[in-house]
């Protein structure tokens, strides 16, 4: 396996070494830690020994690696050349950026527009008009100016009440980021993997070839691994793993209980199952590849490396599928 800019780890007992790539990671993750059941720890340790086995890239298990070891202080300080600080710039090695709200200004113009609607609405006609009465309005040749004058400041109070509403949700439109739309989506994909793991069960008992059978039992083993990178990421980003409906997957996982319904006991049975097995594979790579795009734009190296790593998985069972239903299961659906 090839060498990476070498990063040089002192451990809780004072030894230390250098560590250059994948097999000398893996010797390193065994060293004194001061935490191994740390997030970091235990993602780096799974993308090492993943790298070993040609299962993930060696240059994200190392950077999963390199992460693991500077959250835990690891990592000997030392000042970096001007080369390094410019390689680490190029690649997104920053900060992420904060994903709290950002503070209000301290001049909000939505304040002036409702206190000016609360008091114009407030405001009682005698005490704009006066009050006259009819004898006294001949003699002072009174006219109704002043009730058009009123029209006019209602009105006036209406429109600034308009201008506050669209003030208001200009406000909180604006507010709105790529941050927020990768919390959205997360929770989304989320959802889905909770909903996917309680349906491959099912899917499993009833498909009929064994081969379709121990795919469905293998992936829902891989999907109990998705579940928890993505509390991982959640983790990253400082947010509580929380899921939100989506429509998407339980639409598609429907279209799967109805064809085991359907087609209960016919012979093409597993090639329905397969084709809802896989729009739910084509819809779980596009949703983590959208959140690995956006993770690397707002910097967030360690969801990127997480999400990479799903998204691997997610194409090989896509092309083991795809493999299957070519080589067997559409062929027995069609010479039934």
């Amino acid at each position: 396996m090839g060498k990476f800019l070498p990063v040089e780890v002192v451990f809780l007992r004072g030894r230390s070494m250098i560590v250059s790539s994948i097999i000398e990671a893996e010797e390193a993750l065994q060293g004194c830690w001061p935490d191994k059941r740390s997030a970091s720890y235990r993602h780096a340790a799974r993308l090492v020994a993943a790298a070993k086995d040609g299962m993930c890239r060696p240059t994200v298990a190392f950077e999963a690696f390199r992460i693991a070891a500077l959250k835990q202080g690891l990592v000997k300080n030392g000042k970096p050349s001007d080369a390094l600080i410019t390689l680490d710039h190029l690649a997104g090695y920053e900060s992420p950026p904060s994903f709290e709200q950002p503070q209000r200004a301290m001049t909000d113009p939505l304040n002036s527009n409702r206190n000016l609607s609360s008091a114009l609405t407030r405001a009682r006609p005698f005490d704009l008009v006066g009050i006259v009465s009819s004898r006294r309005r001949a003699k002072a040749g009174f006219s109704f100016a002043g009730h058009r004058n009123l029209s006019s400041i209602r009105e006036l109070s209406r429109t600034s009440a308009n201008q506050g509403k669209k003030i208001m949700a200009t406000t909180k439109a604006s507010t709105k980021g790529l941050n927020d739309l990768f919390h959205g989506t997360l929770k989304d994909i989320y959802f889905a993997e909770k909903k996917i793991l309680a349906t491959l069960p099912k899917m499993a008992k009833a498909a009929q070839n064994p081969n379709l059978k121990a795919a469905f039992e293998k992936h829902h083993g891989q999907t109990k691994e998705h579940v928890t990178r993505l509390e991982e990421v959640f983790e990253v980003i400082g947010k509580k793993p929380a899921g939100k409906t989506c429509a998407a997957i339980m639409g598609i996982t429907k279209e799967g209980n109805e064809i085991i319904e359907e087609y209960k006991g016919a012979a093409a049975l597993d090639a329905g199952l397969l084709a809802a097995a896989q729009a739910v594979e084509h819809y779980e790579i596009s949703r983590y590849g959208t959140l690995r795009t956006w993770a690397c734009e707002l910097g967030l190296t360690e969801a990127v490396n997480l999400l990479d790593l799903t998204l691997a998985e997610e194409k090989e069972t896509d092309a083991a599928l795809t493999e299957l239903a070519e080589s067997a299961v559409n062929v027995a659906a069609e010479a039934a």
